[in-house]
């Protein structure tokens, strides 16, 4: 993470918005970073804030995501369940 990153996840923890919108946030995570800002991630969802991840590998997102949509040329080319709401569902 770089420190402009970790920047704005301080600056978003301190101010609680309503959304959050984070480009690529895993990009360059060691495990331990990568850990952290998913329980972070998780954390604001749960607590009411909507979380926007723009992320490459869809796979990177899926575990902790309520839903996930793949966007192409600016068309939605896919829409699906994270592995959140497929246990919702169970």
């Amino acid at each position: 993470m770089t420190s402009l990153e970790a920047s704005a996840v301080t600056a978003s923890r301190l101010n609680d918005p309503a959304v959050l919108l984070l480009d690529e946030p895993f990009r360059g995570l060691d495990e331990q970073g990568l850990d952290a800002l998913c329980k972070l991630v998780v954390r604001k969802a749960s607590g009411g804030t909507t979380m926007l991840i723009v992320a490459p590998l869809i796979a990177a997102v899926t575990p902790i995501a309520d839903s996930s949509y793949r966007i192409d040329e600016g068309t939605v080319r896919s829409v699906g369940l994270g592995l959140s709401s497929q246990l919702e569902q169970r």
